[in-house]
């Protein structure tokens, strides 16, 4: 019988890790996306400023 319990216990552990760790996986790929939104708009925003920059030295020639 004590063995019947103790490793109901440890399939308990068990399930609750692992809904821990599915919890923190999706945790992680919330956030992978996010960074990922992140760096297309710095691409974006750095290119916006690399044209800005070009066209105020375009119009500074002038």
């Amino acid at each position: 019988l004590h063995d019947d319990q103790a490793e109901l216990a440890v399939g308990q552990q068990l399930d609750a890790l692992q809904q821990r760790v599915q919890v923190m996986e999706n945790i992680i790929s919330a956030l992978n996306r996010e960074v990922e939104k992140t760096q297309f708009s710095v691409v974006a925003l750095e290119r916006d400023n690399y044209n800005s920059q070009q066209l105020i030295q375009h119009l500074e020639t002038k």
